[in-house]
């Protein structure tokens, strides 16, 4: 009940409620924490009324059935379209609204990366072991690196989108994929490129002009500058903290309201794809290579990387990650139907908490994998971006380190998606641009599926949440134990002697 009724999109207060408070700092731990994420979530009230009226609540309760009914209606016009011979000029006029759907997502997306940058770096956390954050920030960061890695290889065993070559031309407001590119660029030059994207010359000309990598670094150069300054000059930095969480929030609820519209978008897009598309049957074929390249990246990544990690964490133990993976299956299954990590995040708590892991630590865990790990979409985007690329031809003039690139920017991405369902439909085309894959006829398909592929990245990025926190929870033990001073020589003899009285009793 923490989703509106029927749907895709959360109530947004779930998210405020864990990652902010509105009576000082972010802060993250112990049991006051956990009491709040569990009354975060509202189990009996219905959600509040919104402007709008009952419209917009219909479209909420039932935006994935809309989605699915927009994709199918225009499926039905592009077949229209295309047998009554529209010409290119329909086909510009049917795909205008979604045009228009892509444009206004792209709008406020550098600006909410920038402020969620800043906020992210700037989250206080006070748990019950001081080892917890860097445990925390350490684990999230090495399972984020190999969810996209294995996106990127899971692409390269399967190769989706390999017969899915299509005709139409990719949209030259769209892309920002190099004009005149035969081959592959120069490995050097590639190279060289990333690390100029990585140090921006000018903050606001990257976030106009889309730079995306420079606007990560520029908004994680600025946050961890606030965060240093805080202590000397706390009445200086906490406005620009404010200003910063209260922008990012202004526009996330701008891209909930924007998001409203992909049943719009998708419809419009599918109807131009299909009046341009001769074989329906070859683009279905790659769909659904591409999500089962996604799908079997996701199993490796949970029952391989995840569960080595928490077997590593305590060898001693030897904990089973089968065991495990069917404890917190309340909350992998609600993730699945709420498509949302914050709204799933009550039920996270209370599953490992279940299978023994300690609760302020799992209080301080959780919610901060909530905000920062999004391993289901690293993989899914990575695989996403390099599908649409390969079916149109692109993949031919992108050499190794551009292919590595793309799971590097789905990585960077991931830690700072808007914490809605169907934010991956923001996610792809901030990919798509950072990487210069230009957005083809086929991106409409993709984004019709987006029901389907949030959901098993939902799952995906709770089941890493579950992981991380258990393997912080033996990581801090193990330190504690370590920690915990050695037996003096009275006390040593005096445990000699208990033994002995023992035995001669």
């Amino acid at each position: 009940r923490g989703v509106e009724r029927g749907g895709m999109l959360p109530n947004l207060k779930i998210w405020r409620s864990v990652v902010s408070d509105d009576r000082g700092p972010p802060s993250f731990g112990g049991q006051q924490l956990s009491n709040e994420i569990e009354d975060a979530v509202p189990v009996d009230e219905d959600p509040p009324a919104r402007a709008g009226g009952r419209g917009l609540r219909f479209v909420q309760r039932n935006f994935s059935l809309l989605t699915m009914a927009g994709c199918a209606v225009g499926m039905g016009v592009g077949y229209g379209a295309r047998a009554a011979g529209i010409g290119d000029e329909g086909v510009v006029l049917l795909g205008y609204v979604g045009e228009l759907f892509v444009r206004s997502l792209k709008a406020p997306l550098s600006p909410m990366i920038f402020c969620s940058m800043i906020v992210c770096t700037n989250l206080h956390a006070h748990t019950a072991s001081a080892s917890a954050p860097k445990y925390a920030v350490a684990c999230y960061a090495l399972t984020t690196v190999l969810a996209s890695t294995i996106g990127v290889v899971a692409f390269v065993v399967f190769r989706p989108g390999s017969h899915t070559h299509l005709s139409g031309a990719p949209s030259p407001e769209l892309s920002l994929a190099a004009e005149g590119t035969t081959g592959p660029a120069p490995m050097l030059d590639s190279l060289l490129d990333l690390g100029r994207e990585l140090v921006p010359d000018n903050m606001l000309k990257a976030m106009v002009e889309m730079k995306l990598l420079s606007v990560i670094t520029a908004g994680v150069s600025v946050g961890v500058a606030i965060r240093h300054t805080a202590p000397l000059h706390p009445e200086a930095t906490a406005p620009l903290l404010a200003m910063a969480k209260g922008v990012f929030e202004a526009l996330l609820t701008l891209i909930g309201w924007l998001v409203l519209f992909a049943p719009l978008g998708v419809f419009s897009m599918v109807a131009a794809c299909v009046a341009t598309t001769p074989d329906l049957a070859t683009v279905a074929a790659g769909l659904a290579a591409c999500v089962l390249t996604s799908a079997a990246g996701m199993a490796f990544h949970v029952l391989g990387s995840l569960s080595l990690l928490l077997l590593l964490a305590a060898p001693a133990e030897r904990p089973s990650p089968w065991r495990f993976l069917k404890g917190i299956a309340p909350a992998i299954s609600m993730a699945f139907g709420t498509a949302s990590s914050a709204a799933t995040l009550s039920t996270t708590l209370k599953s490992v908490v279940a299978q023994g892991v300690r609760r302020p630590v799992a209080a301080f865990v959780l919610p901060l994998g909530a905000t920062v790990n999004m391993d289901g979409s690293a993989i899914g985007i990575t695989c996403s971006v390099l599908f649409l690329a390969n079916a149109s031809g692109q993949l031919a003039t992108m050499n190794a380190l551009q292919v590595a690139n793309v799971g590097l920017v789905s990585a960077l991405l991931s830690v700072g998606a808007a914490p809605v369902p169907s934010s991956g439909l923001i996610t792809l085309i901030l990919c798509m641009e950072a990487t210069g894959v230009a957005i083809t006829p086929l991106t409409a398909y993709v984004l019709a599926i987006d029901w389907l592929t949030d959901r098993m990245r939902t799952v995906v990025n709770v089941a890493s949440d579950a992981f991380v926190c258990a393997t912080v929870d033996r990581l801090i033990l193990r330190a504690e134990k370590r920690a915990a001073p050695a037996p003096t020589d009275e006390l040593r003899s005096a445990r000699d002697a208990d033994a002995r009285a023992v035995s001669a009793t």
